[in-house]
């Protein structure tokens, strides 16, 4: 558990898009333990991580779903607008970002379902769903 947990740290440190649902998937181990062993770390050796963005998954997520540099960029760019409108605070960063990316794959005519998409980032369709449809409401964009 010490070094699941030490691992997510590090990886939480380096900004490489590595969520505690992959930790707990592909260790096996119980997301409780994993947290409570990542509290322990954080505190003993006095560690502060800064929370995680949506941006960090996109690449991640596109590369999963055989999407383009363009639709990354893109991605990014429908990001910081919805930051903008302050659509992300407060939000799973990793439901966040599948959903902007199910948006712009949309919007550059390289759709992707909603399954498709909650399988490779641990994401519910529910989640995608919403946050899809908060963000093209607030932004004006039209998917039909």
């Amino acid at each position: 558990v010490m070094v699941a947990a030490s691992l997510y740290l590090a990886n939480q440190k380096l900004k490489t898009a590595r969520s505690l649902d992959d930790f707990e998937r592909h260790t096996r181990l119980n997301r409780k333990a994993i947290t409570r062993a990542h509290k322990i770390i954080k505190s003993r050796l006095k560690i502060r991580v800064s929370v995680s963005e949506p941006e960090e998954y996109v690449a991640r997520y596109c590369n999963l779903l055989g999407l383009s540099a363009e639709v990354v960029a893109a991605t990014k760019a429908l990001l910081g607008r919805a930051r903008a409108k302050e659509l992300t605070h407060g939000k799973s960063p990793t439901g966040v970002a599948a959903a902007a990316v199910y948006v712009t794959a949309r919007v550059e005519q390289r759709p992707r379902t909603q399954r498709e998409i909650a399988d490779i980032s641990g994401v519910t369709e529910v989640t995608i769903r919403n946050r899809y449809k908060e963000i093209t409401d607030e932004l004006g964009i039209d998917l039909d």
